[in-house]
């Protein structure tokens, strides 16, 4: 299967179909490009969208506030390090590493141009179909 649907999710979907075409759905096969990159862009935007909301908790106007600092930077640092869990300063890294002017923000953009294709496909998709059905995993 091309995008690697669990079979037991398959099967029932595909008896989901089945049971529309029983109750007089026209049913249409269709596909969208990039769908194969839908991943990578949700986690390229995504980590850029985190890192930018996160950005103002600072621990003086917002978020918590550690006690104990030796310097303003140390402030800083243990604000990001002892108040955020590891998950979300990895997402915060990867927001900065994927918004950054060092790389001419080439994955943001990318990302961007390929969420646009496929927001574009999905909407001429609804000129034509009432509903667009897909399994999940």
């Amino acid at each position: 299967d091309e995008y690697n649907v669990n079979p037991q999710i398959k099967e029932l979907f595909d008896e989901t179909i089945e049971k529309l075409k029983s109750l007089g759905a026209n049913i249409d096969i269709v596909s969208l490009n990039y769908l194969d990159l839908i991943n990578d862009v949700y986690t390229v935007i995504m980590a850029i969208e985190v890192e930018s909301n996160i950005a103002k908790i600072d621990g003086l106007r917002y978020g918590q506030s550690v006690e104990k600092y030796d310097s303003t930077e140390d402030f800083y640092v243990k604000n990001r390090t002892d108040n955020f869990g590891e998950e979300v300063r990895r997402r915060i890294a990867l927001g900065n590493f994927f918004a950054s002017k060092d790389n001419d923000q080439k994955y943001y953009k990318q990302a961007m141009k390929i969420r646009g294709a496929v927001r574009s496909q999905i909407d001429k998709l609804f000129e034509n179909y009432d509903a667009l059905i897909t399994p999940t995993t």
